[in-house]
């Protein structure tokens, strides 16, 4: 816990030193990553601000995944539905998933006086004819409050954990959903108790710093520790991967940084993009061109060019729910 909470200084100073030098609006994994606790191993951090409010965007990037139940699109629907404001007041948002974590959402800079109205009013919903919520409860998560409410909506059963950081300005929201048997509230409530305990500083957080160091910058931006099994795009010895999405006039241009158990690794990584055989260039409905490429010892960096649509298409692969 001591090294960690080390190299949690060493990465705000350093953090603060880019800031210094450059400052931006652009989201920042590294900042993000270490307010998710141990377990979970894949995080997206967005400025859905941007999203929202370019006509471009929102149509070419945001409505696909919508039409996708992306994640990303379900933050967006929890801000804009739910709390009814506007998306744009928001700094940015996260979503962090893990084996056996329930999917997490951060939604940060919202006036939470003005969000928590709106969902201690889902209560009254509770029991009204034709309403799909069926519980609501306000409960203690390690000294914060913590709403869990529910129902049935069409075929899925889904339960949400709403967790208030007031001092870190931020609300933090789990969804657990099922089709068919009850959603798994115990799941929901402990890991929503690894999120409130890690706010009031108890517990280890996700551990992938040096990658998200990589993956700074951009409109959107994605860290993972690889599971070989399920992860996609990936190559053979790979440990991690971050990458951060700028967008462009005819598409986006996308950096990634990704590291493997060896620098033999990384070198054969390396032919197969300067070789044009790389998944890392094409998979499913993603499609990169190259435009740089280098190795690092056992990581390589590089940059793709993408159209709008590859670019939803490689947000779904690396964060498919």
């Amino acid at each position: 816990m001591f090294r960690k909470i080390m190299v949690v200084n060493l990465i705000f100073l350093f953090s603060l030193t880019l800031l210094m030098v450059n400052a931006s609006s652009a989201v920042n994994p590294d900042d993000v990553l270490v307010r998710y606790p141990d377990g979970f191993t894949r995080l997206l951090v967005a400025d859905l601000a941007t999203l929202a409010n370019n006509p471009v965007l929102t149509e070419g990037f945001l409505d696909p995944l919508a039409a996708a139940r992306h994640p990303l699109n379900g933050i967006r629907q929890i801000v804009e539905d739910t709390l009814e404001l506007n998306a744009g007041l928001t700094s940015f948002v996260a979503h962090g998933t893990g084996p056996g974590m329930t999917g997490v959402s951060l939604i940060q800079g919202l006036p939470l006086e003005a969000a928590f109205g709106p969902l201690i009013g889902l209560q009254f919903a509770v029991g009204v004819p034709m309403s799909p919520f069926t519980n609501w409860e306000l409960q203690d998560s390690n000294g914060l409050p913590l709403i869990r409410a529910g129902g049935v909506f069409g075929p899925v059963q889904i339960q949400w954990g709403y967790a208030f950081d007031f001092v870190g300005d931020a609300l933090w929201v789990g969804t657990e959903t099922s089709f068919g048997p009850p959603a798994n509230v115990e799941k929901l409530e402990a890991t929503m108790g690894d999120i409130t305990a890690l706010i009031q500083g108890d517990g280890d957080f996700f551990d992938e710093l040096l990658i998200a160091l990589g993956a700074r910058g951009g409109d959107v931006s994605f860290v993972r520790t690889t599971d070989a099994s399920v992860d996609r795009p990936t190559s053979a010895g790979e440990q991690a991967l971050g990458l951060a999405m700028s967008f462009t006039e005819s598409g986006a241009v996308v950096n990634f940084d990704v590291r493997f158990n060896s620098s033999a690794d990384a070198a054969a990584a390396l032919a197969d993009l300067n070789a044009g055989t790389s998944p890392y260039l094409a998979q499913d409905l993603y499609q990169g061109e190259l435009l740089n490429a280098r190795q690092q010892g056992p990581e390589i960096l590089f940059s793709v060019s993408t159209t709008l649509s590859a670019a939803v298409g490689l947000v779904i692969l690396v964060m498919p729910q």
